[in-house]
């Protein structure tokens, strides 16, 4: 049996702190985690966490590389244009599963409504 998360939408948290923690929850589910992660549909919903509608897709795919780079690297250097500065930061326990499928197509592709 899988354990399931709603979608995450990735714009409005933070990184690192959703790193550790799904990496935590999927470690005590014994590999059973399977989450999902969004950017952001609802311009207010973004503004009101003070998060940029307009770049919601660059930040998911930022924060998915940070995520991914403190799950696998031991020291993790994160560079972007956001919130990520060259600072080098430690590996956090990494997700039982040793690869993680996903796709951030939805993150690139152009909005079919303009903001």
């Amino acid at each position: 049996m899988l354990l399931g998360t709603g979608v995450i939408i990735l714009p409005q948290r933070q990184a690192l702190v959703i790193a550790k923690q799904l990496a935590s929850l999927d470690v005590l589910s014994k590999g059973r985690l399977v989450f999902g992660l969004g950017v952001g549909w609802c311009e207010p919903e973004m503004r009101s966490v003070g998060a940029s509608f307009a770049e919601r897709g660059r930040i998911a795919d930022e924060y998915l590389a940070a995520m991914r780079a403190v799950w696998t690297q031991a020291q993790a250097v994160l560079q972007g244009p956001r919130t990520w500065r060259s600072r080098a930061c430690r590996r956090c326990r990494a997700p039982c599963r040793r690869r993680c499928r996903s796709s951030s197509a939805a993150a690139r592709r152009r909005p079919s409504v303009a903001p």
